[in-house]
């Protein structure tokens, strides 16, 4: 369902998208694609509003990366600097595929190789 759910928001069927990640069985994998689909719909705003309090730290480990730079994404559109780079470091502590590494990093200010 995540996967289907990330094929609609690409063909931008926001409905389609909300109705597949509906039905994704595990809460913190739907809360993610939730967020995800917030922001391809260029609602920072409402990903703020309603996960800016979420304590992702109780989510399982491999939730909680993407959930982390979900949030930091809709804080940086948001223009909330702080709060962002709290998200993307908690983000780059959660994540080990290398383009996801960079992705962050840049968004950071930071360079590839550095920590």
């Amino acid at each position: 369902m995540k996967l289907a759910a990330a094929a609609a928001r690409t063909m931008k069927s926001y409905a389609k998208a909300d109705e597949l990640t509906a039905r994704i069985p595990i809460d913190a994998e739907r809360k993610n694609a939730e967020m995800l689909n917030m922001l391809a719909q260029r609602k920072p705003q409402d990903v703020i509003e309603r996960f800016g309090a979420e304590d992702l730290t109780k989510w399982p480990f491999w939730a909680a990366g993407e959930g982390y730079l979900a949030r930091a994404r809709a804080y940086a559109a948001a223009g909330d600097k702080s709060k962002s780079d709290a998200d993307f470091n908690a983000a780059l502590e959660l994540t080990s595929d290398n383009r996801v590494r960079a992705e962050i990093l840049k968004a950071l200010g930071k360079k590839s190789d550095e920590k």
